[in-house]
């Protein structure tokens, strides 16, 4: 099953790279793209809205069950289902309902709440997966489009916008993400669903939106976020196999360095080590709180997002080595990298 399971995956973008071949990488996007209606007719069918049973305590103590509404897309023509973990966190019931009206209970493969993101699985088969792209492939201004479960009452709804930025890091519940920037419109219930790139391929699930007032006053629009699908698609088949992440995992909280404090004091710009996790990979191996990462197993790194990505190339048990900037000194360790922590 895994095997088949990687293969549809495989399949997919191995048409999206002979799409893109003669550019000879995948920073070029093919230019026949598709009108936003176009992309809506040809994915209606992936999407799906999710409601979930969950039981809310009251302020007087009382625990009484509600529903939380959020989106999702078919990954797999099999019936397995993306959405965001915060969208069936806790859930006791699972329903995915279809555009054309189907509804199916879906049971819950894995999750992982750092990176927002939850395998499900319906009993169906030839439903309609989509085709993943390449966030790596995107540029700010390029053309994107939103299709979710709105509100959790205006399904399947189409929200049209640019790409704002690229590899944003954004802190949500106290974990720093890499993230998609979007004008298009992201509401409560687009939560889990596909952000899709002007050929119709998706490239992010929509996971957040800034909203209200900023610090200065002044009213916050237009301002929506989705991971990257390049991020989490790995991650999403370890789910499928393992219904947890085996990917590397180093056990620190990192923040990106302010490149003008590093040119004033005369440090270099990287991955700056906030904290280790005692008896993980990161402690381990001698990092320390204050150093700063700049190369993991040949791979620069120049800020967070770089650290993500890079880690991306490495499973657990892999070891390789981890240049840090230590108090004005170049150190070189060696790591062994851990499994990450699973409950």
């Amino acid at each position: 099953l895994q095997k088949n399971f990687e293969e549809q995956i495989g399949v997919l973008r191995q048409q999206l790279e002979k799409a893109t071949q003669d550019s000879g990488d995948h920073t070029k996007i093919p230019t026949n793209g598709l009108t936003p209606s176009q992309i809506y007719s040809k994915n209606i069918q992936s999407v799906v809205a999710v409601n979930c049973m969950v039981r809310v305590t009251q302020d007087n103590g009382k625990v009484q069950e509600g529903i939380n509404a959020g989106s999702g897309f078919v990954l797999t023509k099999d019936g397995y289902i993306v959405t965001n973990y915060h969208v069936v966190e806790g859930s006791s019931a699972i329903a995915i309902t279809f555009a054309d009206g189907r509804q199916l209970p879906a049971g819950y493969i894995g999750g992982d709440a750092i990176h927002d993101i939850a395998l499900l699985k319906v009993e169906a088969n030839n439903l309609q997966p989509v085709t993943v792209g390449f966030s790596s492939a995107l540029k700010v201004g390029d053309q994107v489009v939103a299709i979710g479960n709105a509100l959790g009452e205006l399904s399947f709804s189409l929200t049209v916008g640019y790409v704002s930025g690229t590899d944003r890091a954004i802190a949500t519940d106290g974990s720093i993400t890499n993230m998609i920037q979007t004008d298009a419109s992201i509401n409560s219930g687009n939560s889990g669903g596909p952000l899709f790139n002007g050929r119709g391929e998706v490239v992010g699930i929509t996971t957040a939106k800034y909203s209200g007032m900023s610090s200065s006053g002044a009213s916050i629009e237009g301002i929506g976020f989705a991971l990257p699908i390049d991020d989490v698609i790995g991650m999403l088949q370890d789910l499928r196999q393992y219904g947890y992440i085996t990917g590397a995992y180093m056990g620190i909280m990192v923040q990106d360095v302010d490149p003008d404090a590093a040119e004033m004091y005369g440090f270099p710009v990287g991955a700056y080590v906030r904290e280790t996790t005692p008896g993980y990979a990161a402690q381990k191996a001698g990092l320390r709180a204050k150093d700063i990462i700049t190369n993991v197993g040949g791979y620069d790194i120049t800020c967070m997002s770089d650290l993500t990505r890079v880690l991306r190339n490495f499973k657990a048990g892999d070891e390789t080595t981890v240049v840090v900037w230590r108090g004005g000194k170049w150190l070189v360790l060696n790591i062994v990298f851990d499994e990450k922590p699973h409950n």
